[in-house]
């Protein structure tokens, strides 16, 4: 019967040993090819976030140069005015030809400058779905903070505020008509023009200075989520060194188990002396 025990219990340590050995050795595989499959995510995301960043990056910039050139042809129509407006009383041989400025050259010049803004609006909005979206994910919700107006919309009043000048044009070409006698409301008009063109000039300049924000910070995002990748890269190796040890040792652990459960089975437990069963037949 003590026999029987120690083979059993032999039999069971030694498949406990095997067994142990067998999941780490399984731990060990699964782990590896798991760890394997989440740095292979970590690099496709990477990868991807960068991408995108860099097409937000070529987005801001194209705004940026919209922006640019809608300053430069406001600044021309607001010099234009303020040289006009100096110089148009007492020149009345200039009047026919500041006539036909009003009518067509300035008109055309400001349509010219809404479809140019209407081109920056459409890809600022695109840029600010994009940050928005980004500010909704979890990891990068601590860098990505849109601003509290969004750059499509300021790019639209700027657009919107164009609408009211051929109209002030448009009075101001009657009041040219009218020379001599209407020439103090064609000045008045000319000024408070100057004076819309000047806030216009400001606010397209601040826009500039926004997109220039969101430049900074796209470049700010892309290396901080480079070296986040980095990061989260070396830990992923760290894990998986931490992780393989301890499996392993763990498989080392079995063998004392497995010596334990041969030893029962072949010597069986240690006692003092041989059974009573074997004393009686050798006294006989």
């Amino acid at each position: 019967m003590r026999n029987m025990a120690s083979r059993i219990t032999g039999i069971t340590l030694i498949g406990m040993a095997i067994l142990g050995v067998l999941f780490s050795i399984a731990a060990i595989i699964l782990t590896n090819r798991f760890l394997d499959e989440a740095r292979s995510a970590i690099i496709a995301t990477g990868d991807l976030t960068e991408r995108a960043l860099l097409n937000t990056a070529k987005g801001l910039y194209t705004a940026r140069a919209s922006l640019e050139e809608a300053q430069t042809t406001l600044s021309a129509i607001h010099q234009t005015l303020d040289g006009v407006t100096a110089t148009v009383e007492g020149f009345s041989p200039a009047l026919e030809a500041f006539h036909t400025l009003l009518g067509e050259s300035l008109p055309a010049a400001i349509r010219t400058t809404q479809v140019t803004l209407q081109a920056a609006q459409t890809a600022a909005q695109t840029l600010d779905i994009f940050l928005y979206g980004l500010s909704q994910v979890p990891i990068l919700s601590n860098f990505v903070k849109p601003p509290e107006v969004a750059l499509h919309t300021a790019i639209g009043e700027v657009n919107s505020s164009l609408d009211n000048i051929p109209a002030a044009l448009q009075d101001a070409q009657q009041g040219v008509q009218t020379a001599s006698s209407e020439n103090a409301k064609m000045e008045s008009g000319l000024e408070t023009i100057s004076g819309q063109m000047s806030g216009i000039e400001e606010v397209v300049l601040e826009m500039k200075n926004v997109v220039d924000e969101y430049l900074l910070l796209v470049e700010d995002l892309q290396m901080k989520l480079l070296n986040f990748e980095k990061r989260l890269l070396t830990w992923v190796t760290i894990f998986r060194v931490l992780m393989t040890f301890i499996l392993a040792w763990l498989a080392l652990a079995q063998i004392s188990l497995f010596l334990q459960g041969w030893d029962l089975l072949v010597h069986g437990f240690p006692g003092r002396g041989t059974m009573p069963e074997t004393e009686g037949i050798q006294k006989r």
